[in-house]
């Protein structure tokens, strides 16, 4: 009897070591999904390419919930189409210089 008790307390004891190292490695494991997490978050913010004013707004508003992740949507597509205007313009100045540079040739 006492034998049997021995053996059963010994396979608690090992058991709840072991929940203590699964604990302890879940606990790791969560933490760097979240490290993971805000890395990623960072990247996203940084490729949106705000000022610090827009950001700041940006961060505001996701606070206190009057930005929701559609607004996000239509600044990075707003800013697509600042950068393909920028790029045609930049383009067509560069064209119209060669043009005008051509005709002084000639």
């Amino acid at each position: 009897m006492i034998l049997r008790l021995e053996r059963a307390n010994d396979e608690v004891d090992r058991l709840e070591r072991k929940i203590r190292m699964y604990q302890q490695q879940k606990k790791a494991a969560m933490e760097r999904r979240k490290a993971v997490e805000d890395e990623e978050i960072v990247k996203s913010v940084r490729n949106l390419k705000l000022n610090r004013s827009e950001l700041f707004e940006l961060l505001k508003g996701l606070e206190d919930g009057s930005v929701g992740f559609s607004e996000i949507e239509q600044i990075k597509e707003d800013q697509r189409s600042v950068s393909n205007q920028e790029q045609y313009t930049s383009d067509t100045k560069e064209e119209s210089e060669g043009k005008d540079a051509t005709d002084n040739e000639e």
